[in-house]
């Protein structure tokens, strides 16, 4: 009877192994299935990290271009601006400003008042 005793503690204990057995290679199991989930979640924020990573490298060119352009057309400028910044010290220089009006309404109003004045001083 002692070793009928001795064999069920033996059978109880080996299916408590077995018992512990299955347990833990479920939860080996699910804590695999939840690391594979969490590397392939992982993955799919590397790849959109990426596609903004190379979205944002676009946008950075392109602000580079325009920002070079301004830059050049900015240089233009200022190389117009010294090229005449020195036009009304030089007498030989002709250049109209806002006063060319002006100067035409005396062009044609001048000969004509003239004209006038000299007729009535010669018929009176």
């Amino acid at each position: 009877m002692a070793m009928k005793k001795i064999n069920t503690e033996k059978e109880e204990s080996s299916e408590k192994i077995i018992g512990e057995d299955s347990v833990s290679n479920s939860f080996r199991n699910q804590k695999t299935y939840q690391q594979q989930m969490r590397l392939a979640d992982m993955e799919s924020q590397l790849k959109k990290l990426k596609g903004q990573l190379t979205k944002t490298k676009e946008q950075l060119e392109e602000t580079e271009v325009l920002l070079r352009e301004e830059l050049s057309s900015g240089k233009q400028l200022q190389k117009m601006k010294d090229d005449y910044s020195n036009w009304v010290a030089d007498p030989r220089d002709v250049r109209f400003d806002e006063s060319w009006r002006l100067i035409l309404v005396i062009a044609f109003l001048l000969p004509t008042t003239l004209s006038c004045l000299f007729f009535w001083i010669i018929l009176t």
